[in-house]
């Protein structure tokens, strides 16, 4: 039996009354009393939703009529938790915002088959603002630089550079997973004809490049590839190298347990080159990059015929350029392990061999290391001064300038172009260069690097004589 509230009941009574009422003011006949009593059921209900309306009910309702609409009060939603706990919504927030994302914030990206603007053509152009999911990166690119394995929202998948000015992203894109990538092939496979007088070019462009991976043997956690800067993809057919007027490349070498970076685990990178002559030219490069004549990525030093008398460098500098083939060796020893051995074979075609009698006179050698002294051995202060000269007797007589090095165990510390005798690392002049003293320097290098007590370095000295001929001159010290 369903229980009705004292506010019903009243409201009945009183309408019972009423109607008593009137029937003895107004007699009539006797009204059906279902319907009555339907009629006092509704007048009732409606009072009742009046009084709900106007006050706050007190008791959620059993029930509610299926036909009838919610009403407002039940539309509105609950309030929040007062609880200390987050809701889930909040931690689900920041799981999506956590997801590694990349965004493109140059004007336009290209999107290439690999990691390196060597990859022509690019795959397409990507706007700024479009979000990327990235996959992967590479630590080295092909001819440098960083890249990270994106995809697009089209899912389009294919390598950005990783340079901020081009993409913004929420993670390191070091901490995604590396992925190593043979070198691009060249454009053509077969060597375009190059003109048998070409105009010397004086040196490479940063923007054109060719990428090889020589064969080789021994380590095979050494990788790396080797860059013919100045040239463009079509120039040169690995299969069929030829060299007219110049010859320049570098290599990119890392060990892969150490890094993906060029010099990662990498002591220093030997080169030889052999002809019919014998050996005419050889060399050790210990920072990266490694360049066959010296210099640094980069900017290689490019040996260009013409200007160098169609000599090839000291001390080999009596042997003339000629027309013919020639054998490279580059040997990469790592600082941990067997080195690795690379070689690769080249012509040289179209020398003026009839400009190959002016040999050149240029005399270069290392005076002092330390104070009064030659020894390779080095204690308390350091000196390195060079004596060069074209005549064999006056200091600086056809030098044009004296590029001074000093290369330590992780790197060059020490670098300065001196153009006038005597040539001294730290500056001053003959008969007095200045003394670098180890404790009054608190035994750092001008740089700030320390300096290792036990370990080599390397003393080396380019001498550039005013005819365009020049000689490098190397030591080995210790510094104890």
């Amino acid at each position: 039996m369903r229980l009705q509230s004292p506010s019903y009941r009243f409201a009945l009574l009183c309408l019972t009354l009423f109607l008593a009422a009137c029937n003895r003011l107004a007699p009539t006949p006797e009204p059906d009393r279902i319907a009555t009593e339907v009629a006092v059921q509704k007048t009732a209900a409606a009072i009742l939703t009046a009084e709900a309306a106007a006050t706050t009910p007190t008791l959620t309702p059993a029930s509610v009529e299926p036909t009838s609409p919610p009403s407002p009060a039940t539309d509105t939603p609950a309030p929040a938790p007062t609880d200390d706990n987050p809701s889930p919504t909040p931690t689900f927030t920041s799981e999506a915002a956590a997801a590694p994302a990349c965004t493109v914030v140059a004007s336009s990206l290209n999107l290439r088959s690999g990691p390196g603007v060597a990859y022509e053509p690019p795959i397409t152009t990507i706007e700024q603002g479009v979000e990327l999911t990235p996959i992967g990166f590479s630590a080295v690119g092909y001819p440098g630089g960083q890249w990270v394995q994106a995809q697009t929202p089209n899912n389009q998948t294919g390598w950005v550079s990783a340079d901020p000015q081009f993409v913004s992203c929420n993670i390191d894109p070091a901490t995604l997973p590396p992925i190593s990538v043979p070198p691009p092939p060249t454009a053509t496979p077969t060597l375009t004809p190059i003109p048998a007088q070409p105009t010397p070019t004086p040196s490479p462009t940063p923007e054109s490049f060719v990428v090889f991976e020589p064969p080789g043997g021994g380590n095979d956690k050494i990788d790396g590839y080797v860059v013919f800067p100045g040239y463009n993809q079509g120039q040169l057919n690995f299969d069929d190298l030829v060299f007219r007027d110049r010859l320049v490349f570098r290599v990119v070498a890392f060990d892969k347990n150490v890094g993906q970076t060029d010099g990662a685990g990498i002591d220093n990178v030997r080169f030889e080159i052999t002809g019919e002559q014998g050996t005419v030219h050889e060399r050790t490069e210990r920072t990266a990059g490694y360049c066959v004549f010296g210099g640094g990525e980069p900017n290689c030093e490019v040996w260009i015929f013409d200007r160098r008398n169609y000599r090839w460098p000291d001390p080999h500098g009596d042997k003339v350029i000629k027309n013919g083939s020639y054998s490279v060796k580059i040997i990469i020893n790592p600082k941990e392990g067997e080195p690795a051995n690379w070689r690769f074979d080249f012509r040289i075609e179209g020398a003026k061999e009839q400009q190959s009698g002016q040999a050149s006179n240029l005399v270069a050698y290392i005076v002092q290391t330390g104070p009064n002294s030659d020894a390779d051995v080095v204690s308390d202060a350091l000196i390195f001064q060079v004596f060069a000269s074209t005549d064999g007797v006056n200091d600086g007589a056809g030098i044009d300038r004296v590029d001074m090095r000093i290369i330590g165990p992780n790197g060059q510390v020490y670098q300065r172009t001196e153009q006038n005798a005597a040539y001294c690392a730290f500056s001053g002049g003959e008969p007095d260069c200045n003394v670098w003293n180890f404790a009054e320097n608190n035994y750092q290098w001008p740089n700030g690097d320390p300096i290792e007590f036990g370990d080599e370095y390397l003393l080396q000295a380019i001498v550039h004589a005013e005819d365009g001929t020049s000689s490098t001159v190397e030591m080995d010290i210790q510094i104890q």
